[in-house]
């Protein structure tokens, strides 16, 4: 199931998305610019990121974040930011 919620305000909805979805081990996907805004520190402490996307990803961005993915044992992914973390 894929959900997309954006605007003001939505991460105050995150644990009822996350619990819809059954997801217990997120993994957040973003980019630098949302960590330069300090944007993290409003996530639970203790949730994994990944936070190397770039402009336009390629495969290799796509590998490093399954990469990732795994490495968290993460059971579902939460993109925070623009397109390239949605990408």
């Amino acid at each position: 199931m894929n959900r997309v919620q954006f605007g003001a305000g939505r991460l105050a909805e995150l644990p009822a998305e996350l619990l819809l979805a059954g997801i217990t081990h997120p993994l957040v996907v973003t980019d630098r610019g949302v960590v330069a805004a300090r944007l993290l520190a409003l996530l639970p402490p203790g949730v994994a990121v990944h936070d190397f996307v770039p402009a336009n990803p390629h495969e290799a961005a796509l590998r490093a974040a399954t990469i990732a993915y795994r490495r968290a044992g993460a059971d579902g992914v939460i993109g925070l930011g623009g397109g390239s973390a949605m990408d």
